[in-house]
């Protein structure tokens, strides 16, 4: 007597597991390519704030060596030429607030400021003498280009400003060939990058004897 076995049909496989497991890799890639992404903002991010530290450090520097190398060894005033007649050999030009013409070219664009401007390292004393800057300085780009930190030398900018006579009295009246000399010193600095650039400026007071 044979007996009947029923055979059951296998289930339906219907693959939820691998679809979830699809969805999980799908959502694991979105996530580390975020974290990718976001790493090489911060690099960036990072190396602008390091480029524009550069840059204001290099015109912190050039402005040391123009006010201690320069305008402190000058032995006579000189009020140099007028913006518009300036050229790259001017070590002190008069102040463009009193010219409308130059301070308009002043204003309108970086190269008549770029080719009236003095180069870090050109600057010279009154003698005629080039006054020198630090051995190795990370700062000067021509002198030392392999160990170089800035993409290009800081420009240099000196401006004779006014003559700020002594308000004292001195009992005959006041003294009007007393008081002090004031320069604007002007610094376009680059960083590590041609792109970043700082924008250094000070007034610097001189009494000349």
């Amino acid at each position: 007597m044979r007996t009947k076995i029923d055979k059951q049909k296998p289930l339906r496989e219907k693959g939820a597991a691998l679809i979830v497991g699809l969805i999980m890799l799908l959502l694991l890639t979105i996530i580390g390519l975020s974290a990718m992404q976001g790493t090489a903002m911060q690099e960036k991010m990072s190396g602008n704030m390091r480029d524009i530290t550069v840059a204001f450090n290099g015109g912190e520097t050039a402005l040391r060596y123009v006010e201690e190398g320069f305008l402190k060894t000058m032995n006579t005033l000189d009020k140099g030429k007028g913006f518009s007649a300036c050229t790259s050999s001017c070590q002190v030009v008069n102040s463009y607030q009193s010219d409308p013409a130059a301070q308009n070219a002043l204003l309108s664009g970086a190269a008549s400021w770029d080719t009236a401007a003095m180069a870090y390292g050109a600057v010279k004393d009154a003698g005629g003498t080039t006054i020198g800057i630090p051995t190795g300085s990370k700062i000067d780009h021509t002198g030392n280009p392999s160990g170089a930190v800035v993409a290009a030398n800081p420009l240099l900018m000196v401006e004779y400003i006014v003559f700020k006579k002594d308000s004292f009295d001195q009992g005959l009246g006041d003294v009007d060939d007393r008081g002090t000399d004031l320069y604007r010193n002007t610094v376009k600095a680059a960083g590590g990058s041609p792109n970043a650039q700082a924008i250094v400026q000070t007034i610097f007071a001189r009494r000349f004897k």
